[in-house]
């Protein structure tokens, strides 16, 4: 049984950088993540150390309607 990815947004307001991120799986395991950048999109995978930057979204994938 698989579940599909889950996403969430955190804000961090004007904060000028992330000291660290730590992520609770449903599995129990528990992965911390450092030296994030800000203004980025980040994605973690339960198997894997490093985490992924993602690109920016453009204006058109941000505002097109359905």
């Amino acid at each position: 049984l698989r579940a599909g990815p889950a996403e969430l947004t955190i804000g961090i307001g004007d904060a000028p950088a992330i000291d660290a991120i730590t992520v609770e799986w449903p599995s129990g395991k528990t992965t911390t993540v450092t030296g994030l950048q800000t203004n980025r999109r980040w994605r973690l995978f339960e198997d894997e150390t490093a985490p992924r930057e993602l690109p920016r979204p453009t204006f058109s994938e941000l505002f097109s309607k359905p």
